[in-house]
């Protein structure tokens, strides 16, 4: 019978992909032109169907299973991939964004080029770009995808239905800089971490809907680190 399961090996300039893990067979492999570049990051997908990677030139979606290279898309440096829950979408994100210039023609001041890049693994292609300071902020989809979420500029922005081209919704929320999505299969909520002006933080938790409805708030008072975290099905969120 053959082996569904693998594996993928990382290093400094080198990635490999096997099929099989009693017999594991080599189904991909990639390395990189130049000394000076190296393996950015690696993700896989949560089917494992896919694995997406970058080699510091370009950013590339790799079919686990035939090894075949479904998309290449150039000049991104992604420290952090993420993959909707159905493996419909995929994310990439960069340290800050890119000054080309710091400053335009004219002696305006040259803004950051986007530094997120939004791809379709089933179109295998690149969407859309857009700039997101923190890694925090990165866009998270609720359980059915039926909604992703992101931070820009202290909005908390809903996007509906696979449209990423324009938010259905959105609450502003002063301090917020990170948040949870709820996993649940059929409840649309996520918690919001705000910081305030001692310094101090607060949670609160609010329902994906038109009015991003408050549903409880708390204060988790001065923390050196913050982890957020659901339980696999949604019902219980945890910090420390």
């Amino acid at each position: 019978m053959e082996e569904k399961n693998g594996f993928a090996i990382r290093e400094r300039r080198c990635i490999t992909i096997y099929k099989g893990v009693t017999n594991p067979t080599i189904v991909y492999k990639h390395e990189t032109k130049d000394i000076a570049d190296d393996i950015q990051s690696m993700k896989y997908s949560n089917s494992g169907k896919y694995l997406a990677f970058c080699d510091s030139i370009n950013t590339y979606l790799i079919d686990t299973e035939t090894g075949e290279e479904l998309l290449s898309y150039p000049k991104t440096r992604a420290k952090v991939i993420v993959f909707s829950p159905n493996d419909t979408y995929f994310v990439t994100w960069e340290e800050g964004g890119v000054y080309v210039r710091r400053r335009n023609s004219d002696g305006t001041r040259k803004s950051s080029e986007p530094n997120v890049n939004y791809f379709s693994v089933n179109e295998r292609r690149h969407l859309t770009r857009m700039t997101i300071k923190r890694k925090t902020e990165i866009p998270q989809w609720t359980r059915d995808e039926k909604y992703m979420l992101q931070i820009v500029n202290f909005e908390v922005q809903a996007f509906e239905d696979s449209n990423i081209d324009e938010y259905a919704f959105k609450v502003v929320i002063p301090g917020v800089y990170r948040f949870a999505v709820c996993p649940h299969e059929s409840e649309h909520l996520f918690t919001a971490i705000i910081q305030l002006e001692d310094g101090s933080l607060k949670a609160e938790l609010r329902r994906i809907n038109k009015d991003m409805t408050l549903v409880s708030a708390f204060e988790l008072g001065k923390c050196d680190k913050l982890d957020l975290k659901w339980n696999s099905t949604g019902w219980i969120f945890f910090k420390h």
